[in-house]
C-alpha cells in the first residue's frame, strides 16, 4: 500500500546556500535525486563527466562527443527550509556539504523559493558527493588562461556611463558606451517575480553585451533567463566558487545557448589598460563565503577631467575587498547595504555632491536592506544621506549624494545614471527599455 508520504515528497540531493540566524532557516539549492538524467549522469565514469564538461566549453573538437545540455532538463530548486540547531547548518554550508533529504513534491514545481521544514536529512557518501561536485559544481570547468582573459577585456569599447539597475532585492549594472547600449554588465540579477523585481523588466542585451558575474548568488545572475534572453548568448566571466544544481544548470543553459564562460583563476588579479585611457581591474575578495570570495570590479575612465574611479564590490564586504579605491566617483553599495563591515576599506566620494554612492534593493525585503549600521558607515566617509529616514529604510533622498533603486512606493521606483560624461547616450534605455532614470 502507498504510503501518504509516498505521493507527496521527493528526495533531493541538497547543499546549503545561505544561514540566517535570525530567522532560523536556511538557503537549500535542490536537485531532484530521481531525475533519469541526474541518475544517468551519476552513473557515468569521472572521465565520461570531465568531457560532457569540456564539450560544453567547446574545448573538444569532436561535434558528437556528449555535453552537458541535458542538464538544462533537470529539475533544480531555490528552497527556504526552517531549521533548528543553526551552528550545525553553518558547518553543512561552511564544508559545501551534500545532504539527501525530503522536500514536499510542490517545493520544486516554481521557480520562487518555498518555505518547508528540513531537519530530516542525511549527508551523501563521499563516493556519491564526488560524482555530484563532478556534475553539479564547477570541479571539471576549466580555469581561463591570462592572456584568454585579457583578450576579452580588449573587447571593451569606451564607457560613457553607467546604469544600476531597479531589479527590485537583487543586482544588475550596465556599462553603456557613446550609442547608450550597455556593453558589460556587473551582475545581472533581480528579485523575486511577484515580489521585489518589477513587472517587465528588460535588460540591454542589443549588443550581446559582457557579462561580469561578481558571485554565484541567484539574485546576481537570474535576470538573465527573462525576457529575451539574449545575455545568454553572452560572454561570461565567472568568479571559481562552489555550486550546484539551480548554478549548474544555469551554466548548461548559457553553453547550450551559445554562451561562453570563462572562469578567472584564483591566483589571477586581472587588470587591462583599455583605450581612452580607461583602466579595468578584477580582483577575488579575501573572505570564504560565496559573498566574500567572489569577484569586485574597479573601472577607471580618463575621459573626463577629473578621471571617474567605479567600484562594484557585489555582495563583499570592505574588510574583505582586496585593495579597494580610496576615492570614488561612484560606488554601488557593498551587499545591497547590508553589513559593510567596518569603514577601513570603504571608499569615500572622491568630489562630493558630484559623486553618487547607490543602495541596490527591493521592496518588502525580508533581510530588511539597508541596514542603519550600513547607513552609519558610510556616512562616517563623506556619504551625504540627506532626505533618508533611516527608521524606515525606504527613502531614496533628492538632496544628498547618495541614491536607492527603491523609494517609498512601488510607483517611483526608479533605475540610477551616472555618467562620465554627456547623460544624452542613456535615453536608449528609457526609450527602447522604459526605464525611468534618477541621476
Amino acid at each position: 500500500m502507498t504510503s501518504r508520504a509516498e505521493i507527496t515528497e521527493i528526495q533531493v540531493y541538497a547543499r546549503v546556500e545561505e544561514v540566517d540566524v535570525e530567522g532560523r532557516r536556511v538557503l537549500l539549492d535542490c536537485t531532484t535525486a530521481s531525475s533519469p538524467t541526474l541518475r544517468r549522469l551519476i552513473n557515468e565514469s569521472h572521465q565520461q563527466l570531465r568531457n560532457r564538461w569540456r564539450r560544453s566549453f567547446r574545448l573538444t573538437e569532436d561535434p558528437a562527443a556528449p555535453s552537458m545540455d541535458l542538464l538544462t532538463e533537470v529539475p533544480t530548486a531555490i528552497v527556504t527550509a526552517r531549521v533548528d540547531n543553526l551552528m550545525r547548518w553553518q558547518e553543512l554550508m561552511a564544508e559545501a556539504t551534500w545532504l539527501q533529504l525530503p522536500l514536499p513534491t510542490n517545493a520544486l514545481n516554481t521557480e520562487e523559493p518555498v518555505t518547508v521544514g528540513a531537519d530530516d536529512f542525511e549527508v551523501v557518501s563521499p563516493r556519491e558527493a564526488k560524482k555530484l561536485s563532478a556534475i553539479l559544481d564547477m570541479v571539471n570547468w576549466p580555469r581561463v588562461t591570462a592572456p584568454r582573459l585579457r583578450g576579452v577585456l580588449d573587447s571593451i569599447p569606451t564607457v560613457e556611463g553607467v546604469i544600476v539597475h531597479d531589479v527590485g532585492q537583487g543586482s544588475a549594472n550596465a556599462l553603456f558606451d557613446s550609442s547608450g547600449k550597455a556593453v558589460v554588465y556587473f551582475d545581472v540579477g533581480r528579485g523575486g517575480k511577484g515580489t521585489s523585481a518589477p513587472v517587465n523588466l528588460d535588460l540591454c542585451d542589443c549588443s550581446t553585451p559582457l557579462v561580469l558575474l561578481s558571485h554565484w548568488d541567484r539574485d546576481h545572475w537570474a535576470a538573465a533567463k527573462d525576457g529575451k534572453q539574449g545575455l545568454l548568448k553572452s560572454c561570461w566571466v565567472v568568479p571559481s566558487q562552489k555550486i550546484a544544481g539551480t548554478h549548474a544548470k544555469f551554466a548548461a543553459l548559457i553553453l547550450q545557448q551559445g554562451g561562453s564562460i570563462f572562469v578567472v583563476k584564483r591566483s589571477s588579479k586581472p587588470g587591462k589598460d583599455l583605450p581612452y585611457g580607461q583602466r579595468i581591474y578584477l580582483k577575488y575578495g579575501k573572505g570564504a563565503d560565496r559573498n566574500n570570495s567572489g569577484l569586485t570590479l574597479t573601472l577607471t575612465c580618463a575621459i573626463s577631467c577629473p578621471s571617474h574611479t567605479m567600484f562594484f564590490p557585489g555582495d563583499a564586504r570592505y574588510d574583505m575587498c582586496e585593495e579597494p579605491p580610496h576615492k570614488v566617483a561612484l560606488l554601488v553599495a557593498s551587499h545591497h547595504g547590508a553589513d559593510p563591515g567596518g569603514t577601513s576599506n570603504l571608499p569615500r566620494p572622491a568630489s562630493g555632491r558630484r559623486s553618487r554612492l547607490v543602495y541596490s534593493f527591493g521592496p518588502k525585503n525580508g533581510y530588511k536592506h539597508p541596514f542603519k549600521k550600513a547607513l552609519t558607515a558610510h556616512g562616517s566617509q563623506g556619504w551625504n544621506h540627506t532626505g533618508w529616514n533611516h527608521s524606515k529604510w525606504n527613502l531614496s533622498p533628492q538632496t544628498g549624494n547618495v541614491r536607492a533603486t527603491y523609494t517609498d512606493s512601488d510607483a517611483n521606483r526608479q533605475s540610477i545614471l551616472f555618467s562620465s560624461g554627456n547623460c544624452s547616450p542613456a535615453a536608449h534605455f528609457r526609450a527602447v527599455h522604459g526605464e525611468t532614470l534618477l541621476s
